[in-house]
């Protein structure tokens, strides 16, 4: 069943459209195709937007691994990944009373609870957003 896939667009720099790091950084749709309902995500090159779509908002300065120039790479692509997970076909899935989504309440915290920070993995450490939590009544990492 194509309805448990998620497909992301990733385009290269320079190939944004109207809007990118003034309206959105990235955004989550779906569409029909023959077998079914496919939902998918779609994000720019980060780095085109600079500090308007998380350019060193984790990371202040870069190292050689991305941290900093990256950041809004993962912190966005989470964003977009939980929100496609949890509202996979727009406005039917999780949603808060206001209309908002699990990523969208708690975009671009910088201090106090909920606030973006490193995490790490197997592979290194990346700069993340936190989600809303039903069960934390709050956003978490």
């Amino acid at each position: 069943m194509v309805e448990r896939f998620l497909y992301r667009r990733l385009t290269p720099s320079g190939s944004s459209t109207t809007g990118f790091g003034t309206q959105f950084c990235a955004w989550h749709s779906s569409t029909s195709s023959s077998s079914g309902r496919v939902s998918f995500s779609n994000m720019p090159y980060q780095p085109d937007a600079g500090a308007a779509c998380g350019m060193n908002f984790v990371n202040q300065t870069a190292d050689s691994f991305g941290h900093g120039y990256f950041d809004g790479f993962s912190i966005v692509g989470g964003h977009e990944y939980g929100e496609t997970v949890t509202d996979p076909f727009p406005s039917s899935g999780w949603l808060d009373g206001s209309g908002a989504e699990n990523g969208d309440k708690c975009a671009w915290i910088s201090t106090g609870t909920g606030a973006a920070a490193n995490t790490r993995l197997s592979t290194g450490s990346y700069a993340v957003q936190s989600l809303w939590s039903n069960a934390s009544n709050g956003c978490v990492i």
